[in-house]
């Protein structure tokens, strides 16, 4: 649910081999295409453009999975039951969610703390959970699912590794938000994203390190009936 630009298909349709069936759902008619074709060398493999709450399927599924998709929902809870309900009884419910404590980065860059700071306070004003992941027990608790696992991950990336690229990909596109939200100016947050960027670059920042977002993972069993 939420499979975007279906960079996870591939493995769930590893997983489940030919004889299988995988469907990835998007409500985003141009991540929709790209899935597609990202699939399209696997018929086991359907894309399926639709509101995930309001998709309905001729049978059950022996696992659902979302991952980073609770954040955003102004109702994750009865997000989470529409996952419970598409699953077999006995089957598993996955889901994967960020949990955003700050990004810090040692030694300091002002720059950069200062573009983080800003943009996860225009995440917030969107609406988004920035602390989703360490909810997620509670929520398949209370979903009483059960044979619940809970993992974590927390990376720990050079300033100048290539990983640093999708961080700040993805915070240079919040702006505009930044300045809604009354943290600074879009010019300012846009001047920030250049200086990082640049410094990404820079051998001199080689031994600054950033504290990436801990990736949570909650896996739970739904009740037989």
């Amino acid at each position: 649910m939420g499979c975007g630009g279906g960079s996870l298909l591939a493995a769930a349709a590893a997983r489940v081999g030919p004889t299988g069936r995988v469907v990835g759902i998007d409500g985003d008619p141009r991540l929709v295409e790209a899935a597609k074709r990202r699939v399209a060398h696997l018929p086991w493999v359907d894309v399926v453009q639709a509101d995930a709450l309001g998709y309905e399927a001729d049978e059950s599924f022996d696992a659902v999975h979302c991952r980073r998709v609770l954040m955003h929902q102004h109702a994750p809870d009865v997000f989470l039951a529409h996952m419970v309900a598409l699953t077999r009884p006995g089957g598993r419910i996955a889901v994967q969610e960020y949990d955003l404590e700050g990004l810090p980065c040692f030694p300091a860059f002002g720059s950069f703390e200062r573009m983080i700071d800003a943009g996860l306070r225009a995440i917030n004003y969107v609406g988004s959970d920035l602390s989703a992941g360490r909810k997620l027990l509670d929520r398949f608790t209370r979903a009483e699912l059960s044979d619940l696992r809970l993992e974590a991950q927390t990376p720990f990336v050079p300033f100048v590794d290539e990983r640093m690229e999708v961080l700040l990909d993805a915070f240079a596109v919040f702006g505009g938000v930044a300045e809604r939200a009354g943290a600074m100016s879009a010019i300012e947050y846009e001047g920030l994203v250049d200086k990082v960027r640049a410094a990404h670059h820079d051998q001199l920042f080689a031994n600054h390190v950033v504290r990436f977002p801990s990736m949570v993972a909650a896996v739970g069993t739904r009740a037989c009936d």
